[in-house]
């Protein structure tokens, strides 16, 4: 296994089959600020519920659940970037002062270009047993 340094990590600004029967589900309901979920990013499922909500899923490492990070404006915006099989960090950075939302921030690690799928978009599957990391 490679190790990760922060150099490695890019920070983002601006549907797959990504849920996995065999690992528990999770969301991700950070409480204080520096709380952070990570995991491999498997894609986004849309149109979720009564309430047609977004939801982006990561698969921990360590944990083995899939994490669900429910989408708000500034994850949809963070999230729009970031490739299908990256490495993914979210971290809870409190609610700007005098502002509404919540804020976060979102690093990642992109797939390695050798496993990359020639002509694959955001919405396809990935075989999470060739991913590097």
């Amino acid at each position: 296994m490679t190790k990760q340094t922060n150099e490695d990590w890019k920070v983002a600004g601006g549907s797959a089959s990504m849920y996995n029967p065999d690992y528990e589900n999770a969301s991700f309901k950070p409480e204080k600020v520096g709380e952070m979920v990570e995991g491999l990013y498997m894609g986004k499922r849309e149109h979720i519920g009564e309430n047609d909500s977004t939801a982006y899923s990561l698969i921990d490492d360590k944990s083995k659940k899939n994490i669900t990070v429910w989408e708000s404006a500034v994850i949809k915006t963070k999230f729009s970037e970031i490739p299908v099989g990256s490495k993914v960090q979210v971290e809870y950075i409190g609610k700007p002062e005098g502002k509404k939302y919540y804020n976060y921030e979102v690093r990642y690690i992109p797939p390695k270009e050798e496993f990359k799928t020639a002509g694959a978009s955001n919405n396809e599957e990935i075989n999470t047993k060739d991913i590097p990391f």
